[in-house]
C-alpha cells in the first residue's frame, strides 16, 4: 500500500556514540532508545565467535528456514478445497446495498462496529471520527482529530468508549455519552504513543488494555488509565498495517501484518513471536482472525487473500483468479466462518467461498477503493468503507436464514421430522405448532378457503404475500403476527402436499415468506435483532412459567390475532 505508506526520518544525537545523526528507533529490554545506524551494526555483531560475520548468521538462517519449509512439506497431506469436495456448495445469492452513510468530506480509511450491533464509528483522511446510527443513519457524535489521515479507530467491548489514531503517532480515547451535543474532544485522552504513524488499534476483552499497530515497525499493549506501556512486539522488519485479537475471552494472542510480507502472531503476555508466515509477494494489508480462532486470512498488495491454519502452522487456501489484479485491502468473516468478504482497489468487493476457496459474489457499487470490510457482530450485516467519502451497510444472509427457517417449518409440517438446523427453527416449531393446536379448527377453515381460492401455483405467491400485507396494512409488525403467519403457511402446505405439484406448491409458500420478511421487511428484522431476536423475545417471556408465560406473550404480541386471518381472508 504504497501510497497509505509514510517514512519518518529522525536526525538527531545517538544515545550511543552522541554523534548527531539519522536514529532508528529500537527497543531494547522493553526500553526505547535512538540508535544511529553503525552504533546498531555494532551492537547486532557484539559477542559474534572467531569466524562469524553477519552475512554468514543470515545464509544459516535462510538455511535453517528452508529445512522448517521441507518439514511443513511433508506434513501438507491436502489441500483446503480437496478436503471440502463432498461439501454441498452455496447457492447463489444477492447483497443489496440497505443504507449508504454519507458525511465525511474525504477517503474513510476505518471503521469499527459496536457490540450493540447498531452503531458504527468510521475515521477519514478529513480528520473527522463519526459515529453512526447503522439504522437510521444518523450522526450521533462527531469528533475532530488534531491531524488528517486518521488511520485507525476503534470500539471498546462496552461500546461507551472510542479509540481512534493516525498520522499524529498517537492513539487517543474519547469516553461516549448519551448527550449528542456534549464535546467529546474536550474528554480526550492520550493512551498510546509511537515513533510513526498509528495503522491499527483494537481494546482487549476489557475497555482497559489496548492493542495498537505503527509504522514504526511494533505493536504495542498500552493501559488506558494510566498510559502506561504494558508490552511491546518486536519482529517486522518494515511498517506494521494491520492487526486482530484472538476470538475469544481470555484470548491472549494476536495476529499482525505489514509491509514486510509477513504475518505474525503474538503472545501478548510474553511479548513473543509464536508463529510467522510469509507466503505472500507483497504488502499484508489486513489480517482476521477466523471466529473458532484456529486460523486467520490475511488481505495483500499482491491481489490475494490467504488462509493460514495455526494448528497446521501452514498456508491452507488462497483466493484469487486471474482476473482479480488489483490488490486486497481488507478482510473479514461470516459469523459461520464459511465466507470471506474482502475489499479491493479496484472498487469491488469480492465473496470468497473459504472452504471451496471459489468466488461466490462479487459486488459494485463504491466509486473508489474500498479501504475497510467489517460484518456486524450479530452476523446479519457487513458495512464497507470506501475512498469514496462514503460508508455502505449491506445485507442479504437474513433473507437465506428466513428462507431455511421458512423450509424447515412447512418440511416440519408436511412430514419431515429432521433436527432443526438452528434453535430459531426450533423455536418456531414449538410456537407456532402451539399455536395451531389451540385454534385447530379455525386454521383448517382459512387453510381451506385459501386453497379453494388461490390453489392454482401461478396465483399462489401472490395470494400470500396479500394475505401478508393485508395482516399488517396497521403498520404494527410483531413476533406474534410472524408466528402466525407461520402457523397458517403450515397448515396450507399440509394440505396442498398431497397434490401432485405439492412440494413445489410448498417452496413457493416458503419463498414468498422470505421475499416478503427477508426483503420488504428486513429493516423490522434488522431492528429486532433478527432471528436471534425472536429467540430471545420467547426465552425472556418464558422463563417465569413456559406453558402460561410463553402462550400470553404469542397471543398478545399477535394483536390481531386468528381473527384478523378469518377477517383478511373472507374479504
Amino acid at each position: 500500500m504504497c501510497d497509505q505508506t509514510f517514512l519518518a526520518i529522525t536526525f538527531g544525537s545517538c544515545d550511543n556514540c552522541s554523534q548527531t545523526k539519522p536514529l532508528m528507533n529500537i527497543y531494547l529490554q522493553n526500553e526505547p532508545v535512538n540508535y544511529c545506524s553503525l552504533c546498531v551494526e555494532k551492537m547486532a555483531c557484539h559477542g559474534l565467535r572467531k569466524g562469524e560475520s553477519l552475512a554468514s548468521l543470515k545464509a544459516e538462517a535462510e538455511s535453517l528456514k528452508m529445512k522448517l519449509e521441507q518439514e511443513r512439506g511433508k506434513l501438507h497431506d491436502a489441500e483446503l478445497k480437496q478436503v471440502a469436495e463432498k461439501v454441498e456448495a452455496l447457492g447463489s445469492f444477492t447483497l443489496k446495498s440497505r443504507r449508504i452513510l454519507k458525511g465525511h468530506s474525504n477517503k474513510v480509511l476505518c471503521l469499527d462496529w459496536c457490540s450493540d450491533k447498531r452503531r458504527i464509528v468510521s475515521s477519514s483522511q478529513d480528520g473527522k471520527v463519526i459515529i453512526w446510527d447503522a439504522f437510521t443513519t444518523n450522526k450521533e457524535h462527531g469528533v475532530t482529530m488534531p491531524c488528517t489521515w486518521v488511520l485507525a479507530c476503534a470500539y471498546a467491548p462496552s461500546g461507551c468508549v472510542i479509540a481512534c489514531g493516525g498520522l499524529d503517532n498517537k492513539c487517543s480515547v474519547y469516553p461516549l455519552s448519551l448527550d449528542k451535543s456534549e464535546n467529546l474532544a474536550a474528554k480526550r485522552k492520550q493512551v498510546a504513543v509511537h515513533t510513526n504513524y498509528l495503522s491499527a488499534c483494537s481494546f482487549t476483552n476489557s475497555d482497559m488494555q489496548l492493542l495498537t499497530s505503527s509504522g514504526d515497525g511494533t505493536c504495542a499493549l498500552w493501559d488506558v488509565e494510566s498510559g502506561q506501556l504494558l508490552q511491546s512486539f518486536h519482529g517486522h522488519s518494515a511498517d506494521v498495517l494491520s492487526l486482530d485479537l484472538a476470538p475469544s475471552e481470555t484470548g491472549n494472542t494476536f495476529v499482525s501484518g505489514g509491509c514486510d510480507k509477513k504475518a505474525n502472531v503474538w503472545d501478548m503476555r510474553s511479548g513473543q513471536n509464536i508463529q510467522s508466515f510469509d507466503t505472500h509477494e507483497s504488502d499484508i494489508n489486513a489480517v482476521k482472525y477466523y471466529p473458532s480462532g484456529d486460523a486467520f486470512a490475511s488481505a495483500s498488495d499482491d491481489a490475494t487473500c490467504r488462509l493460514y491454519d495455526l494448528r497446521a502452522d501452514r498456508e491452507v487456501a488462497v483466493y484469487s483468479k486471474e482476473s482479480v489484479i488489483f490488490g486486497a485491502t481488507s478482510v473479514d468473516f461470516s459469523l459461520s466462518g464459511r465466507l470471506l468478504f474482502a475489499g479491493y482497489n479496484d472498487y469491488t468487493i469480492n465473496i470468497w467461498d473459504v472452504l471451496k476457496g471459489t468466488r461466490a459474489a462479487i459486488l459494485y457499487g463504491h466509486e473508489n477503493r474500498v479501504s475497510k470490510v467489517r460484518v456486524s457482530p450479530d452476523g446479519t450485516t457487513f458495512c464497507s468503507a470506501s475512498w469514496d467519502n462514503t460508508l455502505r451497510k449491506m445485507s442479504c444472509w437474513l433473507k437465506n436464514e428466513t428462507l431455511v427457517l421458512a423450509k424447515d417449518y412447512i418440511d416440519f409440517c408436511t412430514g419431515n421430522q429432521r433436527t432443526p438446523p438452528s434453535e430459531s427453527a426450533e423455536v418456531m416449531r414449538r410456537l407456532a405448532k402451539e399455536l395451531e393446536h389451540q385454534y385447530s379448527t379455525k386454521f383448517l377453515s382459512m387453510s381451506h378457503s385459501f386453497v379453494s381460492s388461490c390453489g392454482s401455483n401461478p396465483e399462489l405467491s401472490s395470494c400470500l404475500r396479500s394475505i401478508m400485507n393485508l395482516l399488517v396494512e396497521d403498520g404494527k409488525l410483531n413476533w406474534g403476527r410472524i408466528v402466525s403467519l407461520f402457523a397458517f403457511t403450515g397448515v396450507v402446505a399440509s394440505e396442498m402436499f398431497s397434490r401432485e405439484d405439492g412440494a413445489e406448491s410448498c417452496g413457493k409458500l416458503a419463498e414468498t415468506i422470505a421475499d416478503y420478511l427477508g426483503g420488504e421487511k428486513i429493516d423490522w428484522l434488522q431492528e429486532n435483532g433478527g432471528w436471534d431476536g425472536f429467540c430471545k423475545f420467547f426465552r425472556s417471556t418464558g422463563h417465569v412459567s413456559h406453558e402460561s408465560s410463553m402462550k400470553t406473550a404469542l397471543f398478545a404480541a399477535a394483536g390481531v390475532g386468528l381473527a384478523g386471518l378469518t377477517f383478511l381472508l373472507a374479504r
